[in-house]
């Protein structure tokens, strides 16, 4: 029984019942005499459903929380709601708004990630939203994203430390985070927490008194706001150096063409680090590699490639032979081994004639003046091939104990000293028993794939240059 009513009564109100939900009734009479009540048999039983309730907004968030990181801000909030579709963040200049859509997150999200401008505030609130519409909005929370640390430089002071010097490109920030990588770990060491610049936009200058000798160490500075951080200073390394570095444990240089429409050619180069404690690593330039050296250009510290690029449209840059020396403030090493090369110079002319039943010529022109032989790379369409070694200036080889009827292909390159082959001549092929010269247009066949071997192939062969971009 939920209710009675009077005698007169023809309806009740059954209200407080749960949305979406189907309830049944009976109803019956009853009559009170004295101390008897006497009751009708029930009519009904009659049901229905309650309407759905109707949708409501989510509950807003709250606890927004802003924090500089990098190159934008992260926005942390307190999700309060279970029923949000997702949330909507807002960006004003000021905590009073206006407000502009700054990006949307997830349902059950609690941070985005943000872009935000250097050096001014940004504020931010944090709505949810669902098909009933958006709750309330958070909290506004504001932050100022710090300028980056430039010009960050390290140099040996003593036999105990390295001095960190920086220039300062924000007036809002915290503090600094100085931090630090020692030479053979890949683990970047927090070293310090340094309280703001005193003079807005100045230079900042560290000790780090914690360093051991002959061992490189690598630094970055990052400005601090509000528990957060700027993007990173460049990376600059010293060492504190008591002996001349090693000498590189090898080196190669190659030179790149384009092939994929860039428009830059390059000069590859990459040796072997064997020290701990150089300062910087010094390429240096010989035309033939026996003397008049000179330098060619710097790299930091713990660098083991470099390129040189050149555009298609220019000439490539001038043959000779290249070595690197590692120094500091003590001394430098000895140079390297010494590769050289000759960029766009290749054997010409290359021509094959067959002489007899089992023996082919071939003659080239010689365009090289800095190598020390050539090869010359024989195959046929079953993929073998055979390499010959020949002296300096050669011109000319004959292949021999060939099978008669049989076609041979063949290339020319030039060889320098530290191992690397120039490109390719032009490919000829020759059937011994037949003095005609064949080619692929007498054949009708394209030459088998030939192998470039011997190319020197840097460790790291480093990034082309992007389409319009000169380096």
């Amino acid at each position: 029984m939920i209710a009675t009513t009077v005698a007169s009564a023809r309806s009740y109100p059954n209200t407080g019942l749960t949305g979406s939900t189907q309830y049944c009734y009976e109803v019956r009479s009853f009559k009170v005499t004295g101390k008897n009540t006497n009751y009708s048999a029930p009519v009904g039983p009659v049901c229905a459903s309650t309407l759905a309730p109707p949708p409501v907004p989510p509950v807003a968030p709250s606890e927004t929380d802003v924090v500089p990181e990098g190159v934008g801000v992260r926005v942390k909030w307190k999700d309060n709601s279970a029923d949000e579709n997702g949330f909507q963040i807002e960006r004003s200049n000021a905590a009073t708004g206006p407000w502009t859509a700054a990006g949307t997150a997830a349902a059950n999200a609690t941070s985005l990630y943000l872009y935000a401008p250097t050096e001014q505030l940004s504020c931010f609130r944090v709505i949810a939203f669902n098909t009933a519409g958006p709750s309330q909005p958070s909290t506004p929370d504001c932050t100022t994203l710090p300028a980056y640390p430039s010009g960050l430089s390290a140099k040996a002071l003593d036999l105990q430390s390295i001095t960190l010097t920086w220039t300062d490109n924000s007036a809002v920030e915290d503090g600094y985070k100085v931090l630090r990588v020692e030479e053979g770990s890949s683990v970047e060491s927090d070293i310090a927490t340094l309280p703001p610049n005193a003079v807005t936009y100045g230079t900042v200058t560290y000790r780090d008194a914690s360093v051991r000798t002959d061992i490189a160490y690598t630094y970055r500075v990052l400005a601090m706001k509000d528990g957060g951080y700027s993007s990173s200073s460049n990376s600059a390394t010293a060492v504190v150096s008591t002996t001349a570095p090693a000498t590189p444990s090898w080196f190669q240089v190659a030179y790149y063409l384009d092939t994929e429409g860039y428009g830059w050619n390059y000069l590859a180069f990459s040796w072997g680090d064997a020290s701990l404690n150089e300062d910087g690593f010094r390429v240096e330039y010989s035309a033939d590699g026996s003397g008049g050296w000179s330098p060619y250009f710097p790299t930091d510290a713990n660098v083991n490639y470099s390129y040189q690029p050149f555009s298609v449209f220019d000439p490539p840059p001038p043959g000779g032979c290249y070595h690197v020396i590692a120094f500091n403030t003590v001394g430098a090493s000895d140079p390297s081994s010494t590769a050289c090369i000759e960029p766009g110079v290749v054997p010409t002319d290359l021509v094959a004639t067959a002489v007899d039943q089992q023996s082919i010529n071939l003659t080239w022109t010689d365009n090289a003046t800095i190598e020390i032989g050539y090869v010359v790379v024989r195959t046929t369409f079953d993929g073998e091939y055979t390499v010959r070694e020949l002296d300096k200036n050669a011109t000319y080889f004959q292949d021999t104990n060939l099978t008669s009827g049989q076609e041979y292909w063949y290339y020319v390159a030039a060889v320098y000293q530290g191992g690397g082959w120039s490109d390719p001549s032009n490919y000829v092929s020759a059937i011994p028993g037949s003095a005609a010269l064949r080619s692929p247009t007498v054949t009708g066949r394209a030459p088998p794939r030939l192998p470039v071997r011997g190319k020197p192939v840097p460790l790291h062969v480093p990034p082309r240059p992007s389409p319009g971009r000169k380096r």
